[in-house]
Parts: structure tokens; sequence; C-alpha cells
């Protein structure tokens, strides 16, 4: 391409001011007249020939990040956001908050590291930079105790952090004392994963206030937090946290093309390495207008740098790269094809599902994991071979003991994981709940309360059954979980055979009581009447008899509903507890047996005391019915149990004592006596009595 007018045309199109189009090798691409002009002014690092291909990559280290931030140590090669990080410097002079808000990709993160750090260090003030994380208490501390000595200062001040929110401030003053400095800048990068990664809510509540109470100390800490746009809502969840990021708040966009240039051009420059004509035009075009687009950007000048001729960096090594587009696809593709050993594509799959955190109601994000989880994925070796060939392709960043995503743009940019994400997606949801929860249980003491029970319970179990690998923690919370609830059933299986004994005997007990009571009453009431009108008679025994068997009806009725309950409850228990539970209900099936058989005895004893009452009553009047009745309040109990009560013994004595002589005969009579043996009593005193009667003389 060259500077002459057949190769340039000016043009107007939305959105840009007015525009240059360019032909590179034969296509046309749009760029503003300002960013034109920018190139221009890298036209000594601007090489016109037509191929470099037979030229090998001159050896050096690469001016661009990739996916990774930029840190302060990379200030140098910091570019595109000068203005902008001296603004911020400028307002954290006179405010102790500010809240910075961006898309991802926008540079939230390398405009905290790379921008505003060096600007604040070189006004003597000290700085700690931090991430939420899954407990952003322990991260805060780490960050404040990062130059003690003492292995437990961290421990103890996250303690501290929690119980007041006035630690923060404390610490602070101790650590400027300390340093010499003028004044703390903490920065909170990240700052949506104190809702997408900690579900302590109380670890969380006591982070945000400690940093809303530094801030409002009028001490010396300034609070600074960088978080995503679209999580700004979540903000009004602490009323007081939105009063304040109302108030102290700068919003990031994307960046004009005069300042991607300087992206572009500025680290190449500074390293001695140089682009084909029109590359440079090709990287704006594509890059667009739309914000969250600079990791895109950065990744496709490394892989161009990457595919370079000589120093120089061309269309060709752009377009193998897979262009601004497609280049993080291109090498996360290129990367997984590479590890084809055994199992390492599975566990490729298994780090990035790991390393993303589900969107509730908004986008995907990365996720910070341990290495000792990542581990799980295989054999340790395995695991740690492929995160090397990961971490050598800046896919993922490698810490000491956690790893993460290089940037969140390979989540929405890599179609394979998107693949991965969908097809794995509730499995996922039920696996980090599960740890939330394990989680929970460990924070509370391991708390009984806190674990597994019933529907989730045989849930997590066939989750386990699939083969998925646990970490310690949810290892015990799960056999913790298992072994309570098959405590709980086991009580409460005999609870529920304790009551089922106790009901019957109450109900037992409390019949023989009404009996005996009618018993007496009628006892008294046969003597006052034998007294003037005579004994009580024949039909009111029937009566009484009747309403005896209507109670024991009732009992009757009330134990089966309650053997129904028990069998319901059985059917309802844990399936692997189901052969406990089949013996238990053995057993009380043995207990109901023989409180029924208790309450089918004490109606035995309550008759036959009943019709031994009856039998003194009738005694004088009609022997010969009292002899039958005492026959039958003996004999009732006396075949079923070989024991009688004494009010029958003393009745049959009576009877037989008796001066009329027709009372052995009717005693002896053929007819009564096999019915009163067989337990038919009521044949013997309900009709059949007066056919064994005589005639007083």
């Amino acid at each position: 391409m060259t500077d002459s007018a057949d190769d340039t045309l000016t043009a107007s199109t939305a959105g840009l001011s007015p525009t240059v189009v360019s032909h590179v090798e034969g296509e046309a691409v749009i760029i503003g007249d300002n960013a034109r002009q920018q190139i221009s002014y890298y036209g000594d690092i601007i090489v016109r020939v037509d191929s470099l291909e037979e030229l090998p990559p001159k050896p050096g280290e690469p001016p661009y990040k990739g996916l990774t931030y930029y840190t302060e140590a990379d200030e140098a090669i910091f570019f595109g956001r000068e203005q902008l990080s001296d603004d911020l410097a400028a307002r954290l002079q006179t405010t102790p908050f500010l809240a910075v808000a961006g898309a991802s990709g926008s540079g939230k993160s390398s405009l905290l590291r790379a921008g505003v750090i060096p600007r604040l260090r070189r006004r003597n003030w000290l700085t700690t930079i931090l991430t939420p994380t899954a407990d952003p208490l322990g991260q805060l501390a780490a960050g404040l105790c990062r130059d003690e000595t003492d292995l437990s200062a961290a421990d103890a001040l996250r303690a501290q952090l929690a119980a007041d929110p006035q630690t923060l401030r404390r610490k602070a003053d101790q650590l400027l004392a300390r340093a010499g400095a003028g004044r703390l800048l903490l920065i909170v990068d990240q700052f949506e994963e104190l809702f997408t990664q900690c579900h302590d809510e109380a670890g969380r509540r006591a982070f945000i206030d400690n940093l809303l109470a530094a801030a409002r100390a009028n001490g010396r800490a300034t609070v600074l937090i960088g978080l995503r746009a679209d999580f700004m809502g979540r903000l009004t969840e602490v009323e007081e946290l939105r009063a304040l990021v109302e108030q102290n708040f700068a919003l990031l966009g994307p960046m004009q093309q005069e300042d991607l240039v300087r992206v572009i051009a500025e680290p190449a420059r500074i390293g001695g390495w140089a682009f084909v004509s029109g590359l440079v035009e090709q990287f704006l075009s594509d890059v667009g207008q739309e914000p969250g687009r600079l990791p895109l950007l950065s990744h496709a000048l490394l892989e161009t740098w990457a595919r370079r001729a000589g120093h120089v960096m061309t269309l060709k090594g752009y377009r193998a790269a897979g262009g601004v587009e497609g280049a993080i696809a291109k090498t996360a593709e290129d990367t997984l094809r590479r590890l084809d050993g055994p199992g390492e594509q599975a566990i490729v799959q298994a780090i990035f599902l790991s390393l993303t955190e589900l969107g509730e109601g908004s986008e995907d994000t990365r996720r910070i994991a341990r290495r000792d989880e990542l581990a799980r994925a295989g054999n340790p070796a395995a695991v740690d071979a492929v995160l090397n060939t990961l971490a050598g392709a800046r896919l993922v960043t490698l810490e000491a003991d956690s790893v993460q995503v290089a940037h969140e743009a390979l989540i929405r940019r890599w179609p394979r994981l998107r693949e991965w994400l969908a097809d794995n997606r509730e499995r996922l949801r039920f696996e980090r709940q599960l740890e939330a929860d394990a989680a929970e249980w460990q924070r509370l003491r391991r708390d009984p309360g806190a674990l597994y029970r019933g529907a989730r319970l045989v849930q997590a179990q066939e989750w386990m059954q699939n083969g998925r690998a646990l970490s310690p923690l949810v290892s015990e919370f799960m056999s913790a979980s298992a072994v309570e609830a098959e405590e709980e059933a086991r009580q409460a299986q005999q609870l529920a055979r304790a009551g089922l004994v106790r009901r019957f005997l109450y109900i037992a007990a409390g019949l023989a009581a009404v009996a005996v009571l009618a018993a007496i009453i009628a006892g008294i009431f046969g003597y006052q009447q034998n007294q003037t009108a005579g004994a009580l008679s024949i039909e009111t025994t029937r009566a009484v008899s009747a309403e005896v068997d209507a109670n024991e009806a009732r009992a009757t009725s009330e134990f089966n509903e309650a053997e129904a309950q028990a069998a319901r409850a059985t059917s309802e228990a844990n399936a692997e507890e189901a052969v406990s539970a089949e013996a238990t209900a053995v057993v009380a099936q043995g207990e109901a047996e023989a409180a029924r058989a208790e309450v089918e005895r004490l109606n035995r004893v309550t008759r036959a005391q009943r019709l031994a009452a009856e039998a003194e009553n009738l005694l004088v009047r009609d022997p010969e019915d009292a002899l039958l009745l005492a026959a039958a309040a003996y004999q009732g109990t006396n075949l079923r149990h070989g024991t009688t009560t004494g009010e029958a013994r003393a009745a049959l004595y009576h009877a037989l004592a008796s001066p009329y002589e027709t009372t052995l005969m009717v005693y002896e009579n053929e007819t009564f006596m096999p019915l009163i043996e067989a337990g038919r009593t009521e044949e013997v005193w309900s009709g059949h009595l007066h056919s064994a009667r005589t005639e007083r003389g």
C-alpha cells in the first residue's frame, strides 16, 4: 500500500469522524481520519514490501500481553489509557472511595494495575490490590499481611475483620505508620466475584462493612473498586454501598481509534518490531467500536507477532492467527489438538469447566480454582502437564495455588467451550451448590443442621454414583449426611414404635378403667336395687357389654390406622435404608401384635369383672343366673390365659355355696357348659338362660 491518491479516498461512515478507506491486498478497510494521521506518525515502523515469507522470526520478547492483563511492571508498554489514568489518580486525591465500571474486556484490570497504581506510588501511596474470590475476608487479610513474617497473622486478622468493621481502618493506620507512607490505596478488582463466587452472606457483608467504614472514616485509607458494568445492579443489595457508588463513579467506555493505534504501535516501536503496510488498518477495522474487545485485539496482536517474518508482523501471519475475531478460538483449538495423550482432552474439558462461573441472569464469568481441585480432573501429574501447556499458550494463568482463565473473552469466543458448558450446565450448578453447602457446614463448625437430608441427600448420592471426583471436604460432608440421616431414621422409627405401643396401652388401660368403673357402678346400683326392687337386669348387662364392644372396635380401628401410618412412613425411607427399615417394621409389627393381645386381655378381664359383679347382684334373687354369670366370668379368662380375676373366683364360690338345690344342676347342664367353655357367654346371658332355670319350690 502507498500513500497515493489512488490508494485512499475520503468517505463518510456513521459513528466515525471523516474516514479513510484503505485498500489492503484488494480489500477495503475503513478507519477514521484521526487514526490514519496517527498511523502516519509511525511511518518508521511501517514496512512497504510485498513478501517477507522467507525470513525466519527474529528472536525477542513479545511486545503484547495477549489475554493477560497488564501489571504495574508493564507500565512502560501500557498505552491508550494515559489520560484516563491521570484523571482517576487526581480524583483519588480528593475522595476516599471510587468505583470504576466497564464492560468485560474494556481493560479495567490493566487500567487499575498499570495505569493508576504507578501514578499513586510516585505520590508515596501504599497500595494493595486483591480480587474477592470465594473468600473475600481471607483475601483482604492476606493482602494486608503480605509483609508479615508470622504465618498466622492473616488468619487472626481475618477473624478480626469478620467481627469488627473498624478493623480495616485500624490496620491501614498501622501499615502506613510502619511504611512511612502518606495514604493506603486498597483496590478490589473484579468486585463482581463478591456475588458470583462468594456464597458466604455473613462474610460478604463483613467485607463490605469494612470497606465502607474505611471509606467514611475520613482516615488515611482510600478504596477503589473495579467491576463489570452488568453487575452494577447487585450493588443495590447494600443501600450504603449503592449510595456511595452513586456519588463516586467512573464508567469506562471503548477506546477511540487514535488511542488504539498507540495500543498497537507503541509497544512494537519500543521493542524494535514493525508492521507490513496496511496491517495496522486491518487491526483497527476488525476490532470495531464495540466495548469489551481489547482482549481480542491484544491476543490477535500477540499471535500475529508469533508468526512474524524477521522483525515484521505480516498480513499473512495475522490471517493465519485467525484475526481479531477468531484468534482466541484458533489458539484454543490448536492447543487442544496438541494435547492428544491418553485422557488429556478430557482433562482440558474438566479444567475449563472448573474455571467458569455460571452466570445467573448474566454472562458466564471466569472462576478461580484451587490447584488441588483441578488435580481431581485426572492423574495429578497429567493435570500439571496439561496446565503448563495451557499456560504456555496463554489461555490460563497459574499462581502458586490457584488457576484462572487468562480472560473471560476465552469463555465467550471459544465455541467448543460454549458447547461443553451447555452440555454440563445443570451438573455444574449442582456440584457448585454441593461445594458451597459443604463449605457452609465447615464454617458452622460441622453443625448437623447443615447436612443434607431426604431428597437432596438422595440426589447427591446418585450424583456420587456417577463417579464424580469429590474434594475431601465434600466427601466428609456426604458421609456425615448419610450417617446423620440413618441415625435420624432409626430414632424416628423407634419413636414411632414406642408411640404405637404407648398409644394402645393407653387405649387398653382406658377401656379397662371404664369397664371396671361401669362394673362398680353396676354393683352399687344392683345392691341398692336389691334392697328395693331387685338386681340389675340382663338387658342392662347386655347394654354395658355393647358399649365395651364398641370401644374395642374403635380401638381396633385406631390400631389399624396407626399400622397404616407406620407402613407409609416405612415406604418413604431412603432407598439405602430399605433393609434396615424392613427389619425395624418386623419388630414394630411384633410389638403392635403384643399391644393388640394386651388390649384383648384387658377387655376379657374387664368383662369378667363386670360379669362377676352382676353375678353377685343376682345371687339372692336369681341364683341360677348368678351361677351362669359367675361361671362365664371364671371361664372367660381361665380358658384363654390360665388365670382368673379375684372377682370371678369370689362370685363363683358364692354361687356354688348357694342353698338352692338347683344350682349344681344348672352348673352341670350339658346345654350351657360347652357354651361357657367355648367363650360363648353372650348366648348364655342373652336369651338361652331362661331355659336352664327350675322353678323354686
